[in-house]
């Protein structure tokens, strides 16, 4: 990869997808926009695309532009899917908003979250009608914006280094892991069995409350004497003895945690291919 500090530049396509969903496995790509900093946009239909159209569009995806998406690595997907390959450097905005919020609690991805952090609330681009014309257009004024931030924070060699793994991470999401379904839904069928057992034996000391809930299991502990100011293990440790209790608790935890994974393994399972 050439040098990223000198990678906002005339030759750099700007591609916004359209989708049935989320899902590259079942949905498909309905239009794509590619726009630049010279040429006015394009916009291709994938659901009536005309031949012309689409040896155009792989012909801008194969060559060696630098290429910035919202979410590379869900083009990625969805181009893959339909044979199509994507070359050259490839940016991400969303990553890049990733990079900048290392630490940050806050979760929020939506790429309207993004625009106006970055951009203000008034988003205001050249009169484009169409939406995902719009979200390309609005897409070049986002990578810009964004690349000045990691610039001045000295993030550059850092952002740089992620955009080369979005390939490989790509075909490893796509590839997936084999699941022994079976034994997972065993292991999980067993979880439930001791999560039950533990629960009723929390419930004859704490009464009938949520054992979910953090606050309802502090109340009851506090309630039986044992002032703490959470439920981390290490200080519920102290207490245990003579308050065994609080060692099913401790239990019931781990317990609730291997099932919570093991279901949302089992969740993620794709039918069709097992992984």
């Amino acid at each position: 990869m050439e040098e990223f500090s000198a990678k906002v530049q005339a030759n750099i396509l700007y591609i916004s997808i359209a989708t049935t969903g989320k899902d590259h496995r079942k949905d498909k790509i309905t239009s794509v926009a590619i726009c630049d900093l010279n040429y006015s946009p394009i916009i291709i239909d994938m659901i009536q695309s005309k031949p012309e159209d689409i040896i155009t569009l792989k012909h801008l995806l194969e060559d060696d532009t630098e290429k910035v998406f919202y979410d590379a690595k869900k083009a990625l997907h969805f181009f893959h899917a339909v044979d199509f390959e994507i070359n050259g450097p490839i940016y991400d905005v969303i990553l890049m908003d990733k990079i900048l919020r290392a630490g940050s609690r806050d979760k929020n991805v939506a790429v309207d979250r993004i625009i106006t952090e970055y951009l203000g609330t008034t988003i205001t681009v050249d009169s484009a009608s169409i939406p995902i014309v719009k979200e390309a257009l609005i897409l070049l004024k986002l990578y810009e914006a964004i690349f000045c931030r990691l610039a001045d924070d000295n993030l550059l060699d850092t952002v740089a280094l992620e955009f080369e793994c979005i390939r490989a991470v790509a075909e490893m999401e796509r590839n997936g892991i084999r699941v022994n379904v079976e034994k997972l839904i065993n292991m999980l069928q067993q979880f439930t069995k001791q999560q039950d057992t533990f629960a009723e034996m929390l419930h004859k000391q704490f009464g009938d409350i949520n054992l979910n809930s953090y606050k309802k299991v502090k109340e009851a502990i506090i309630k039986q004497g044992i002032m703490v100011d959470d439920l981390r293990q290490e200080t519920l440790h102290p207490h245990i003895f003579p308050n065994l209790f609080l060692w099913d608790y401790n239990i019931y935890k781990n317990i609730s945690y291997k099932r919570s994974l093991a279901n949302a393994i089992l969740t993620r399972v794709n039918a069709s291919t097992g992984r």
